[in-house]
């Protein structure tokens, strides 16, 4: 509103005092309400505008935000109008703004604790169909007791409105403050609820940096900045900011907004964790920087070990100390999106491109024709001194049958209801063999039944990732799959089967075909969601296999394993707080899920919290004591350098059931003799078992880089260099190497004799996210951690230490 324009001494009932402040949608007044005997704040339409235009704005916004009740959120009292004003009555906040409050600086706690309240308020908005598309330090109020309160929703809109009336949102217009835009508000796209966290994320990035991640000198180059750059991450700019925090704002920060967290409540869960730990979360940036977790020793300080890495699989010795492998859902396996590079360098690569080309042509074009409408530019510098969803709850399948032992009484019906509640809890042991005798029971009743194919299918595929890599489990799976989809190629049940297996034997486009069409035929099918993650995962696409998981997750709320896989990628992108929070969700429902409470384990250790994640890990030994979990209690051993104990440990695993058939079990075994005295010919032979198990599986997927690597290091430790550095030139032809093979690499290269190549290699790791931790205690670094070109390296790293 112009200073020319005349101030009314009332509106209605409410005295007008003074003016406090002027927006981009109006001027704002103090004012008295005469009636309720308090103060309010009245804001008028700015003039200069289309007055029907802004006044149904004010109108939307009065209606929009009357009916929202949160602390967070400036709460409306009422809405005047008359022949030539608009007003709307709010609740006055003594206070000053977030942008007053960070030019006087504000430490990281309170930056993420205001963060935490506006998320909440963004969640009730949210919920009630309401998108801000103008958060930004100026529209939040401060007050002095620290509470956050959410100004302005005057550019609001109701979600269901948007393609209804194009007239209020000022068709060919972009809406807003620059700095404060989405991507797809400044291409002049409809905006969603993840429009407003991305610019949260960029006011978090502010309030933890002192800088805005996408100021340019000019409004244009601002745009293109929001579509096209990347920002460099927060704990590179502030070493103090937690690196949980700043992959968090980064998550925020995507140019897809489907590649953002899920929603605000999830954010505001994230921050509010991180707000608890923060004492611990900045002592321990170096924990949750890895790629790989880590298990905790148990009754062992974390200073005085090596580091172990991962939730619960085999430790692979990487230069003296054991790695041990995330765990899947399975009791058997270990978790297969090792070899997926961090999500943070899979989506920036797949949308940056795209983007850009965009965000030029269509600011350009905004520019040159003056359409840029309502942006407003922010020119006051200021310094200052400073991210899945959560799952629902998981809900205990029991069967409903568990206790008729008798299957000779049961029906063709029955005998398949049981089977699919076994399978259901495929976690627990004794239901694999109880679902195979009830399916086999059932094919000799009907022997062209396709859906008990399917299942049995299924069961034998179970049976060779939980009970044992016995290939022989494969061969009846693929064979009885086969027959499910001859008998019924329109059952998804079957398709879902067959993909299954495609998928466990290293097939994986035929997998990918059987899935999708499992999932056309049964939009909801649950197995079929789950093994087409996978198969995404696999193949480097997690963005992909997110959405289907978060997906599958909603249309089952019930499926522990979507869930448990979810957590899984989580862990693998290092969204450690997320992972856990997903696990704990399982084992409280399902508390004898073992697969959920070994995970958890996994989790507490890369949170930095050693006591439980050995708690943890012991009541999933006594549910179950598998070959897997006996493992990792050698692993522990090996950890502490009781090498001769650990060598015990492995060899035991390797006699149970399922040890002898996984080559990382022989690279345990191996790994423990290299370390005892006298057992240098002993691991010479373990890795050589490891080696050729390790290349039937290569047989199937040649262009696996986990394997490749795990090939390459084998070699090179058992003093194959030449054969070591071909596996590694092959390794390096395939596209989109993570961390872990990174490190491999590097180590490989070291124990060959290859220092340039070692530190390059070392170099690619950290940059792909890879635990710095992890490098500074390997023992096999030990002499390369004396080279200058070391030192250089951790200086450009800039990684904050623990």
């Amino acid at each position: 509103m112009g200073s020319d324009q005349e101030v009314p001494q009332h509106v209605g009932p409410y005295r007008i005092e003074q003016s406090i402040g002027r927006g981009g949608m109006g001027e704002v007044f103090r004012g008295f309400d005469e009636r309720l005997d308090r103060a309010v704040a009245l804001k008028r339409v700015r003039s200069g505008e289309v007055e029907s235009e802004r006044r149904e704005r004010f109108r939307r916004e009065a209606k929009a935000i009357a009916r929202i009740s949160h602390s967070a959120i400036v709460q409306i009292h009422d809405w005047v109008e008359d022949d030539t004003d608009a007003w709307i009555v709010m609740e006055l906040v003594p206070g000053r703004s977030l942008r007053e409050r960070l030019s006087a600086g504000i430490d990281l706690a309170t930056a993420i604790d205001l963060a935490r309240q506006v998320a909440e308020g963004l969640a009730v908005a949210h919920a009630a169909g309401v998108v801000h598309r103008d958060l930004k330090p100026e529209n939040i109020v401060v007050t002095d007791d620290g509470d956050a309160k959410i100004l302005d929703f005057g550019l609001a809109k109701r979600r269901q409105q948007q393609n209804q009336d194009p007239t209020l949102t000022a068709t060919g217009k972009v809406l807003g403050t620059l700095t404060a835009m989405s991507p797809e508000q400044a291409l002049g796209r409809p905006v969603e609820p993840r429009s407003d966290l991305f610019s949260l994320g960029t006011l978090l990035y502010e309030m933890v940096t002192g800088v805005s991640p996408f100021r340019a000198d000019s409004p244009a180059q601002t745009l293109i900045h929001i579509c096209t750059v990347k920002p460099a991450p927060a704990h590179k700019l502030a070493p103090e900011v937690p690196m949980a925090l700043s992959r968090l704002i980064d998550e925020l920060l995507q140019k897809d907004a489907e590649l953002r967290p899920a929603d605000a409540a999830a954010v505001a869960r994230r921050l509010a964790a991180l707000g608890s730990e923060h004492s611990s979360l900045t002592s321990g940036v170096d924990a949750l920087d890895a790629t790989e977790p880590g298990v905790a020793v148990l009754g062992v300080p974390r200073a005085t070990l090596p580091r172990v890495i991962g939730p619960t699989g085999d430790a692979t010795q990487v230069g003296g100390r054991a790695i041990v492998e995330p765990t899947l859902e399975d009791t058997r396996g270990w978790m297969e999106l090792e070899e997926a590079r961090p999500a943070a360098q899979v989506r920036g690569r797949r949308v940056l491109p795209i983007v850009v080309g965009l965000a030029v042509l269509v600011t350009a074009g905004l520019l040159a024709t003056g359409w840029l409408g309502d942006w407003t530019w922010d020119e006051k510098p200021r310094g200052a001194n400073v991210l899945t969803p959560e799952p629902a709850a998981v809900v205990q399948a029991t069967p409903k049958l568990d206790d008729l032992d008798d299957l000779d009484k049961l029906d063709e019906h029955q005998l398949y209801t049981l089977a699919l509640e076994l399978l259901d809890r495929f976690d627990k042991r004794d239901n694999l063999d109880r679902a195979v005798d009830a399916l086999q029971r059932l094919l000799a009743k009907d022997p062209s039944s396709a859906p008990a194919h399917a299942a049995l299918a299924r069961t034998y595929g179970y049976l060779y990732r939980h009970r044992s890599k016995d290939p022989d489990w494969l061969t009846k799976a693929e064979a009885v799959a086969e027959q499910a989809v001859t008998l019924d190629p329109f059952l998804a049940r079957a398709r879902a089967s067959r993909g299954f297996i495609s998928r466990l034997l290293g097939r994986q486009d035929e997998a990918r075909e059987d899935l999708q069409a499992a999932l056309e035929l049964d939009p909801g099918a649950s197995v079929a969601t789950l093994e087409l993650a996978r198969v995404h995962a696999s193949q480097g696409e997690l963005e992909a296999a997110e959405r289907l998981l978060i997906e599958g997750v909603r249309r089952h709320p019930d499926a522990w394993p979507l869930r448990v896989e979810l957590g899984v990628l989580c862990y693998r992108t290092g969204r450690y707080e997320e992972a856990r929070t997903i696990f704990e969700a399982v084992v409280e429902r399902v508390p004898d899920n073992v697969i959920a409470w070994r995970n958890l384990s996994a989790a507490h250790y890369s949170l930095g919290d050693l006591a439980k994640a050995s708690t943890v890990l012991q009541r999933a030994i006594e549910i179950e004591p598998n070959a897997t979990l006996y493992g990792n209690l050698g692993t522990f051993l090996f950890a502490q350098g009781l090498y001769a104990q650990a060598v015990e440990a492995f060899e035991r695993v390797i006699s149970l059931a399922g040890g002898a058939h996984d080559y990382r079990m022989w690279a345990n075994l191996a790994d423990a003799y290299r370390w005892t005295p006298g057992g240098e010919e002993r691991a010479t032979e373990a890795y050589a078992r490891a080696l050729q198990l390790l290349a039937e599986g290569m047989e199937a997927q040649p262009q696996d880089a986990v394997l490749r690597s795990r090939q390459a290091l084998y070699l090179a430790k058992r003093g194959e260099c030449e054969r070591s550095q071909a596996a590694l030139a092959k390794l390096m032809q395939l596209a989109g190497l993570d961390g872990a093979a990174h490190y491999r690499h590097a180590v490989a290269a070291e124990v060959c004799g290859q220092r340039a190549v070692a530190i390059q290699a070392l170099s690619d790791a950290l940059e792909a996210g890879y635990a710095v931790t992890d490098v500074r205690s390997d023992p096999e670094l030990r002499t390369l951690r004396e080279d200058p070109a070391y030192h250089r390296l951790m200086v450009r790293q800039a990684t904050p230490s623990s």
